[in-house]
């Protein structure tokens, strides 16, 4: 009996074991098909305010911002926009300014008419955190290209939610990273469960040195409801020992257009238009700041106060600031024109390989619009590589006469640049011993200056073409040695060129190119003779969530070229026709191969292929990962006579500091170079540091 009794004990168990189990299994379900069918409402209620129609929308924003700087240092003053609070005694700054927003489905423009703060400059201060006032909650991405939106069907999988249910058929939804990533926020969002409309949310992040709490309440209706109408962001901003706290309201406006009558000073003006009243203690920092601004306006102009003010102004403001800052101005009558030059001694500019050592760059920037549809720009560039001791110097110009059909002239010109070629010394009717090799490093070596004359036009959203002519003058740097031993100490050439392009679904998709270059020895002093035929093909395809997939396919070669062709040089190495240009400096290009490998040869065949994307490795590792912005894995492969095959795999990853990449080529199935780049600055490079080193054995 007692054993029978244990037995149904042991079943009655099981079967209320088994129907819990069942029962938080259906609740789960349940949770699950709720949740489920929230966030495709959610989806659904983008989609269908997307498809009304679409008009421009205008409304005036508010913002009032105050800065605390914790700690800072002289390190501060080599950000550009943190100029103006990097410099004096002040700790706290104050200010407001308004906006008009002239919105449409696919474009936000700003214009600030009104501005006034505590800041010298009449300035924003943390202008790093100006984009996330206005937030995409709906997009793909919720700050223009940078962080993750929870709200968006492609990004769903890096999320977590948890949907509570409240009265009035509202549900708070929760959400947090599958992994920790910069490009992924915290918080929770209040909505509607009938419509999907967003009605309220709350985000935390860090990007881009920032960390961030943000506080939205979305638009009532229609269209207005894909918008913020009002924003509340705290930040939090810390930097090599600088550490600075910020906060931001921003608010839309009853009435959208300026008015015609406001005072013509700034803060009363702004007094006038400011929705809500100041708090006590804000009023007591602007009173602060008008009175020691009369006070400084009142004070006797002694000859030590002169010399002082002339020192603030010209030493310090305009020399001192210029250092470390871009030197922006405009010119003519309606400041047509703009100038721009790079900063003076920003040790940012400076760079390191291992050919030229420490270089250290200078770029000016020049544009001047004679009218609405023309143009003229110059950029002057220059650079100094000290292990050559060798200056380059190189100019652009263009003149743009048609934009809607990309229609302009251009001329571009460079000196300094030094290329090898061991060819020419072998040819010598005279043969230059080993010891005057080893005696002289440079032998090989010559000055290239160039010059290039083209036009470029478009027929068509699909067809384009691009004509010209390319001079190239190479001078050995040894001339002495060559004239000793019957060679020529120029190498010139003089060559016609024409290029058609070819996109097949316009702008935004790929391009295909054909290039045609003829060089006519005797033609304008020319001692060069060849005929030379390229195709290139190159498409960065943007996929879901950030990722892309960038792609290039090319071949080429000469189909004449004279005994005395030694310096040739295949352009599609060179150019990079993506209107938006590739995601990275990476991307598109051979970071182990030595020009000479295909340059030598009479044809060659390329490809290269880039897949970017937030989340891959780095991404997902504890402790790291949170830094990581962008990863890329890169694979490119060359074919020509003196490499068969050139392969090169690589991975790289981009953080709020810096990115870096390791490369791996190999020749003939064997392992040859490694490589490893740092490179500081997105989208430009700044700083480059490049370490390279050689293997001789192993097999991929």
């Amino acid at each position: 009996m007692e054993t029978l009794a244990k037995h149904q004990n042991i079943a009655r168990m099981l079967l209320v074991g088994l129907s819990l189990w069942a029962t938080t299994a259906m609740q789960g379900a349940q949770k699950g098909a709720r949740r489920a069918t929230l966030l495709q409402r959610i989806y659904a209620y983008a989609a269908q305010m997307d498809a009304l129609p679409d008009s421009a929308r205008q409304h005036a924003v508010y913002t009032k911002f105050s800065l605390h700087i914790l700690k800072r240092n002289a390190i501060l003053l080599t950000i550009p926009t943190m100029w103006n609070i990097a410099r004096g005694r002040e700790r706290h700054f104050l200010g407001e300014y308004i906006d008009s927003v002239f919105a449409r489905s696919q474009s936000i423009e700003s214009r600030r008419w009104l501005t006034h703060s505590t800041m010298r400059s009449q300035q924003t201060g943390l202008t790093a955190a100006m984009k996330y006032l206005a937030p995409q909650l709906y997009g793909e991405t919720i700050f223009r290209r940078d962080i993750l939106s929870p709200f968006h069907p492609a990004n769903a999988r890096f999320y977590r939610y948890q949907i509570s249910y409240q009265h009035d058929a509202r549900a708070r939804i929760k959400f947090r990273p599958r992994v920790n990533n910069t490009q992924l926020v915290y918080g929770e969002a209040v909505a509607d469960f009938n419509s999907g409309r967003l009605i309220s949310a709350q985000l935390q992040g860090e990007y881009d040195m920032i960390r961030f709490t943000l506080r939205l309440q979305m638009g009532a209706a229609g269209r207005e409801s894909l918008q913020a109408t009002t924003v509340d962001l705290a930040c939090h901003f810390k930097f090599m020992g600088n550490n600075m706290q910020g906060t931001f309201h921003s608010t839309r406006l009853k009435d959208a257009a300026k008015p015609a009558a406001l005072p013509t000073d700034a803060q009363a003006a702004i007094a006038q238009l400011r929705p809500t009243p100041l708090q006590d203690d804000e009023q007591q920092q602007y009173a602060r700041d008008s009175m020691q601004r009369r006070q400084a306006s009142l004070q006797p102009a002694d000859s030590l106060r002169k010399t002082t003010n002339w020192w603030e102004q010209i030493g310090w403001n305009l020399i001192g600031r210029h250092m470390v800052k871009h030197l922006t101005g405009n010119f003519g009558k309606n400041n047509e024109g703009m100038v721009r030059i790079s900063p003076i001694l920003n040790p940012l500019y400076m760079g390191y390989d291992y050919r030229r050592g420490i270089t250290y760059k200078a770029h000016v920037n020049l544009t001047y619009a004679h009218s609405q549809n023309r143009s003229f720009n110059a950029q002057f560039g220059a650079g100094y590589a000290f292990n050559q001791h060798q200056l380059y110097v190189d100019a652009h110009f263009s003149y743009h006469y048609q934009p809607r059909r990309n229609g302009y002239f251009s001329i571009n010109a460079g000196s300094g640049n030094q290329i090898a070629n061991g060819e020419v010394i072998e040819q010598a009717p005279i043969p230059v011993s080993e010891a005057l090799k080893a005696g002289h490093p440079k032998l090989t070596w010559f000055k290239d200056h160039y010059a290039e004359v083209a036009h470029h036009y478009d027929f068509s959203t699909h067809w384009g073409m691009r004509a010209g002519m390319m001079f190239h003058r190479r001078t050995a740097m040894e001339k002495r040695i060559y004239l000793q031993h019957h060679l020529p100490a120029h190498f010139t050439s003089a060559a016609p060129f024409i290029e058609m392009q070819w996109r097949p679904s316009g702008y935004q998709g790929p391009i295909v190119t054909l290039d045609y270059e003829r060089a006519v020895k005797d033609f304008l002093r020319s001692n060069i003779g060849y005929e030379r035929w390229e195709s290139d093909a190159q498409w960065k395809l943007n996929l879901s969530s950030l990722q892309s997939l960038q792609m290039r396919l090319g071949a080429g070669g000469y189909t004449r070229q004279d005994r005395s062709a030694y310096f040739l040089d295949y352009a599609n190495f060179h150019e990079n026709h993506i209107p938006s240009g590739w995601n990275d400096d990476w991307s598109g290009t051979f970071e182990l191969l030595d020009a000479y490998q295909y340059n030598a040869s009479r044809w060659y065949v390329r490809t290269n292929i880039t897949y970017e994307s937030p989340l891959l490795l780095c991404s997902r590792l504890p402790m790291v990962g949170q830094f990581v912005e962008m990863e890329r894995f890169y694979f490119s492969m060359l074919s020509s006579r003196l490499c068969r095959p050139h392969l090169e795999i690589g991975y790289g990853f981009t953080t709020r500091f810096f990115s870096m990449g390791a490369f791996l080529g190999s020749e003939k199935g064997r392992i040859k170079d490694f490589s490893c780049k740092l490179l500081q600055g997105r989208k430009i490079i700044v700083k480059h540091f490049d370490l390279k080193f050689p293997i001789t054995t192993g097999r991929f």
